[in-house]
């Protein structure tokens, strides 16, 4: 293996390779690796995934997350672990999307006791991801944009629909992200395009493509993604949407008792 390259081919220090795999501290921005495969130099997109992944079962490389707020691992080994965020009830802004859309409240809420809203969310495929509609991107290079929601769900065949507008909003691609293999019918709404991506990082959505991209394109992407919020999807807080919210105070209250008190 070559050196780890950035974006800009410069290359970088600081990473391991053991038994095809690359241990590296990387802060999470985008990289190349290159490598000799059947002696032809190759470059893949850098796919950043954790040594430990959430899982429903523990194994050496998983651990469970309980509805409880127990953290399960698979082993009596020793184990470090660093919170990267402050945690605790939040009230945060809904997700960008775009403005004729439903605006949705989120709420963050503490490891213990998991909030039970939580679990009644419509997840798909599985808990704990997502649908997610028009997500906002940004183009990263020639050939690789990054979405706003984060991790996304990849299961190595599934890519997401992608919609490339270029700066006047004029509709540059429609990239099906549907298994090649597979026969999915997506209609005639927009142009599709099948078999247009190279590799996917799905820990940061990040998707590498084989249409070229200029930097001033707008793209917006339709995947699964993971939620670690409550998404207050019976409240639509868009006054394009909902008139009667223009110029209204919303306030929210947590119930630390069995009865619920709805928000106003």
């Amino acid at each position: 293996m070559r050196r780890q390259p950035d974006l800009n081919k410069n290359p970088v220090f600081g990473y391991l390779v053991r038994n095809n795999t690359l241990y590296h501290s990387f802060g999470g921005d985008p990289y190349w690796v290159q490598y000799y495969a059947d002696g032809i130099l190759r470059q893949d997109l850098l796919r950043y995934r954790p040594v430990l992944s959430r899982a429903s079962a523990a194994t050496p490389n998983t651990y469970v997350f309980t509805p409880g707020g127990l953290l399960t691992v698979f082993s009596t080994a020793s184990y470090w672990i660093r919170f990267t965020a402050q945690n605790g009830w939040q009230l945060l802004p809904p997700y960008n999307v775009p403005l004729n859309d439903p605006w949705y409240p989120r709420v963050r809420f503490n490891l213990r006791p998991v909030a039970r809203e939580w679990a009644q969310q419509p997840f798909s495929p599985t808990s704990p991801y997502m649908l997610a509609s028009w997500v906002p991107g940004k183009v990263l290079a020639a050939n690789l944009m990054e979405f706003e929601r984060q991790p996304a769900y990849f299961d190595g065949n599934n890519f997401p629909d992608i919609l490339v507008y270029d700066k006047d909003w004029n509709l540059k691609y429609a990239l099906d992200g549907s298994d090649p293999t597979a026969r999915i019918d997506k209609g005639y709404l927009f142009p599709w395009m099948r078999s247009q991506f190279v590799g996917m990082d799905e820990a940061h959505a990040r998707v590498q493509v084989q249409v070229t991209l200029a930097p001033s394109d707008q793209p917006f992407a339709f995947y699964n993604y993971v939620e670690k919020d409550v998404v207050l999807r019976t409240l639509d807080i868009n006054p394009f949407t909902r008139p009667e919210m223009k110029d209204k105070i919303i306030e929210f209250y947590y119930a630390d008792r069995t009865d619920d008190i709805p928000p106003r």
